[in-house]
């Protein structure tokens, strides 16, 4: 009964993982058709309103509202802001480097860790931080001049930095997942995000405008659907 606890949350971190990867790949595909904003928008929608759905029915207790201001301003970090770069970025460079860019995320929690939290880098950490960025500009072809259609430097950039908003967000909200629901967290700072993106298309730029919604053909509205919640709520 011990083994299958402990294996439990681990089960769950590689199904959450599948389902990332997994909606990666169709988010790369969706991106051939549809703008990095407007697919946000698409996603976000959906897993808002399910994750909203499964909080109702959790029978659980709304947060505080003086930590609801902290909340959306998470939301809007992340996925607000975060994954609007993200797929900028996956909209130029492979959804394979840029799977393997996600992984300087840990990298960056424990920079930010060890300035805004004051936790200890030891110099076993130091060296797996050095070797991790090491790692990154490998996949990032820093070394040989950002050479092949894989490796745009603007793309590059702009997953870095969604990696680096999440990185952020996950440093800035420690405190907070342990005093609220995490159900409620997520689907606060999903609708946070989504706010932060139907601005953004209504504003209306290259990346996204209203009208991409009237064009869209309901194949595709539905796979961007599938795609957000397999990324935002299921994976959550």
């Amino acid at each position: 009964m011990r083994t299958s606890t402990r294996r439990s949350p681990a089960v769950l971190l590689v199904l959450a993982c599948a389902l990332w990867g997994g909606a990666t790949v169709l988010s790369k595909a969706l991106l051939a058709s549809i703008p990095a904003v407007t697919l946000l928008v698409l996603q976000l929608a959906p897993s808002a309103a399910a994750l909203w759905i499964a909080f109702s029915f959790s029978r659980e207790r709304v947060g505080s509202p003086r930590l609801m201001l902290p909340l959306i301003l998470l939301g809007l970090l992340n996925p607000g802001i975060s994954y609007t770069l993200s797929l900028m970025g996956l909209a130029r460079i492979s959804a394979s480097v840029s799977t393997l860019l996600w992984a300087a995320e840990p990298l960056m929690i424990l920079g930010l860790a060890a300035v805004f939290l004051r936790e200890p880098v030891t110099p076993r950490l130091l060296a797996v931080m050095l070797a991790g960025m090491f790692g990154v500009s490998l996949v990032s072809d820093a070394w040989s001049g950002f050479q092949g259609n894989e490796n745009d430097p603007a793309g590059i950039l702009l997953l870095l930095g969604a990696v680096l908003s999440c990185a952020f967000y996950t440093v800035f909200s420690r405190r907070l997942s342990e005093s609220l629901d995490p159900l409620f967290i997520v689907a606060v700072q999903q609708t946070a995000g989504l706010g932060w993106a139907v601005a953004l298309l209504l504003w209306g730029t290259s990346h996204g405008s209203p009208s991409d919604l009237a064009g869209l053909s309901p194949g595709l509205a539905a796979a961007a659907a599938l795609s957000g919640l397999l990324y935002y709520a299921a994976a959550y």
